[in-house]
């Protein structure tokens, strides 16, 4: 009987890392924020609650970001024109 309940789970899919318990600011239109995510291949696959990543990935890495804040994509490229020009 146990075997039967076991075959019917959905394999879950297998990704590179798995975040969960961040403070996720995935910096859409809305400012949405999220407390899990999975990448895979260097690229985010999902992103939403912790059980719902978990339920449906597996992770060669697995951090917990113990509340932290993560900003996925923030990038501060940027110049200070006037001390750049005073510089030449």
């Amino acid at each position: 009987m146990a075997l039967i309940l076991c075959s019917c789970e959905p394999s879950k899919e297998k990704v590179d890392l798995i975040s969960v318990n961040a403070n996720v600011y995935t910096l859409d239109g809305k400012f949405s924020k999220a407390q899990s995510f999975a990448v895979k291949d260097g690229k985010f696959l999902a992103i939403g609650t912790d059980e719902e990543i978990i339920t449906l990935y597996i992770a060669t890495q697995f951090i917990n970001a113990n509340g932290k804040t993560i900003v996925p994509d923030l990038i501060d490229a940027h110049c200070h024109f006037f001390g750049l020009g005073m510089d030449q």
